[in-house]
């Protein structure tokens, strides 16, 4: 069931990072905002450091309004945390210009197309010291 707001979001604590999963018909910047502002309540909130956003937004995003996006990122709280963005619905070309441009901007990023790659990369600065049995030493 869509809410209101023209968007649904999941917001999902998971062991090491903070899931979130967008779906909706729409792509406007209004709406990417109004997301973002959630999932940054939620991540100062929780004190996240590593965060995966999978939009599953049906239409698709403009090169203006992406841009405007990832220039309010970093104020409104994503500059310290790592970033794994999955569109698997959004044009390649755009999603490498995203990358670029947040990078540019401060943000610790990086865009996939499957989550099973986002979640790698997310990870894969983590010491192997999280990945280790509980009954297994130190």
């Amino acid at each position: 069931m869509m809410s209101s707001k023209g968007y649904h979001l999941l917001l999902e604590r998971r062991a090491l990072y903070l899931f979130a999963k967008v779906s909706g018909p729409r792509d406007t910047l209004q709406i990417s905002i109004n997301y973002w502002s959630e999932i940054a309540e939620e991540c100062s909130r929780s004190s996240v450091e590593r965060l995966l956003v999978l939009e599953e937004l049906d239409e698709k995003s403009t090169v203006l309004d992406m841009a405007q996006m990832i220039q309010l990122l970093p104020q409104m709280g994503f500059k310290d945390m790592r970033i794994a963005f999955v569109d698997p619905k959004e044009d390649v070309d755009l999603l490498a210009f995203a990358e670029v441009r947040a990078l540019e901007v401060g943000l610790a990023g990086h865009v996939f197309g499957g989550v099973d790659a986002a979640e790698r990369w997310l990870l894969s600065d983590l010491d192997a010291r999280h990945f280790l049995s509980p009954f297994q030493p130190a």
